[in-house]
């Protein structure tokens, strides 16, 4: 009797999730690296002061199925905020940029060994570029520059991703999550503001699932 009852706490304090079917909550903070860099020239304007603003997070539900004893595939989906970036000049111009996107992955999971899970996701995110603009910055068909009428632009696009990481089981139902993101965008541009600017996010979270 006492060796099952230790041998069932060393299985315990050596738990893999990756195989547990059912449906789980998943939340992480982190830095948002986005491409865009240098200065925005367009017409007779430069915006040459560039300050990034990189605090990122996202939030996803998924259902886990069962592949074998240390392996599943799950689905989920989920929002992400990437941050943002601010262009500006000595006088009043300026173009803001926020990116923020609604995400659909695939999930393999990995149980490595004792408490650790290895993870890999590819999907596709339905990206949003919010562009404000003030002064004599103006957004014209998808472009940036001196004529047409100043706005807010909200452009959507469809972009792939891809992410790696691990996950350490503190139990069977919660752990800690790192991960990296990467969505294969483009470089924002005065030419191309139309386009999802790519991102490489690195993020820390939890994980939970549930046991119903």
């Amino acid at each position: 009797a006492l060796a099952s009852t230790t041998n069932a706490m060393a299985a315990a304090s050596n738990y893999s999730a990756a195989a547990k079917p059912g449906l789980y909550a998943n939340f992480n903070i982190g830095y948002a690296y986005q491409t865009g860099k240098g200065s925005l020239a367009f017409d007779a304007l430069t915006l040459d002061k560039r300050t990034e603003h990189k605090f990122g997070w996202n939030a996803y539900m998924g259902y886990n199925f069962n592949l074998k004893a240390n392996s599943g595939i799950a689905i989920e989906g989920g929002y992400a905020d990437y941050g943002s970036m601010e262009w500006r000049n000595e006088g009043s111009d300026g173009v803001d940029i926020d990116q923020t996107a609604f995400i659909a992955q695939l999930v393999y999971n990995y149980g490595w060994k004792r408490n650790l899970d290895l993870f890999a996701k590819a999907g596709l995110a339905l990206g949003r570029t919010n562009i404000n603009t003030d002064g004599t910055a103006m957004t014209t068909n998808s472009t940036l520059s001196t004529s047409g009428t100043m706005s807010n632009q909200k452009l959507w696009n469809i972009v792939p991703m891809a992410t790696l990481g691990f996950t350490y089981n503190f139990m069977e139902e919660l752990g800690v999550n790192f991960m990296w993101e990467h969505i294969f965008g483009e470089k924002f541009k005065s030419s191309n503001i139309d386009e999802f600017q790519a991102v490489d996010a690195f993020m820390l979270g939890l994980i939970y699932r549930f046991d119903f």
